[in-house]
């Protein structure tokens, strides 16, 4: 038990369901024991509301499949992690356009890395996944979702956070 895990969770939030989940997931997996560092990814230019009209969100998430982000720390590729945990929520049944141009300029420098989506209806991953591979030509790990009305239920909550710990548990033994 001597190895301890260190995790990056790198996230973009709009509407603050991502960020929740993420602050809630980094003290569960601390909680466990995992060492975690939380990164969060900014446009230089935030998308004004509404969202599903935004022009500009519309062309950089289907169209660019990107825009200018800022990491905030800067530091995320002057440390080491066993794993890469990426959050965002979906737009037009894509990852947010922060998240895609996040991806195209450091996914490949990850290694293992987990996509954690987060959604008002369930999304089925397998698509989501195909679009980072052909985006960026690197395959995550896997893809979770979770929903916003899972992230309200705190027992729900729960269990899909259980399960996040499995997943990292079972990089874990790959590791060893």
């Amino acid at each position: 038990m001597g190895f301890s895990m260190k995790l990056a969770i790198v996230y973009y939030s709009r509407t603050g369901n991502t960020e929740n989940l993420v602050k809630m997931s980094s003290e569960y997996l601390k909680s466990r024991g995992i060492e975690v560092n939380v990164y969060k990814v900014k446009p230089l230019k935030e998308y004004s509301p509404p969202l599903h009209l935004n022009p500009r969100l519309i062309i950089d998430t289907l169209i660019k499949k990107g825009t200018n982000i800022l990491l905030e720390p800067r530091d995320l590729l002057n440390e080491k992690y066993d794993m890469v945990i990426v959050a965002s929520p979906i737009w037009f049944n894509r990852l947010s356009s922060p998240i895609q141009e996040l991806l195209k300029k450091y996914g490949s420098m990850f290694g293992r890395f987990v996509i954690l989506i987060v959604s008002q209806l369930k999304i089925n991953c397998n698509t989501i996944l195909k679009k980072v591979v052909e985006q960026i030509h690197v395959e995550p790990m896997l893809c979770i979702n979770i929903t916003v009305s899972e992230i309200r239920d705190k027992t729900m909550l729960m269990q899909r956070l259980e399960e996040l710990v499995s997943i990292v548990n079972k990089a874990l033994g790959i590791l060893r």
